[in-house]
């Protein structure tokens, strides 16, 4: 079942903003286990849960965000995703006669 985006809004620094499109990618660290003892033509063997990051992309109407700035990251409407988060990058864009739109690249912890 498809599911509308409309309405997604996201907050940080206390300021509520709409989105216009986000992207949320995570990974996670995995550590090689595999011994000596594994059987030829065998896989390898990873473990994981060690560490994980996440980075936010979210573009949206409104002014610029700072770069550097620490917070809360609250993601609201159809999907919802939250951490404490960084800015890593951030741009706004304006022409005449259109909405000022930002995007903004968050390092989540």
């Amino acid at each position: 079942m498809a599911v509308s985006s409309q309405g997604l809004t996201f907050t940080f620094g206390g300021t509520t903003l709409s989105v216009t499109n986000v992207s949320v990618n995570e990974t996670q660290d995995l550590i090689d286990a595999t011994d000596l003892g594994v059987a030829q033509n065998s896989r390898r063997i990873y473990v994981g849960g060690f560490a994980s990051d996440a980075e936010v992309t979210i573009e949206y109407f409104g002014d610029l965000l700072t770069s550097g700035t620490s917070g809360a990251l609250v993601i609201a409407g159809p999907i919802a995703y939250t951490g404490t988060a960084t800015i890593s990058s951030s741009s706004v864009s304006a022409s005449v006669g259109d909405l000022v739109r930002g995007s903004a690249t968050f390092r989540v912890v």
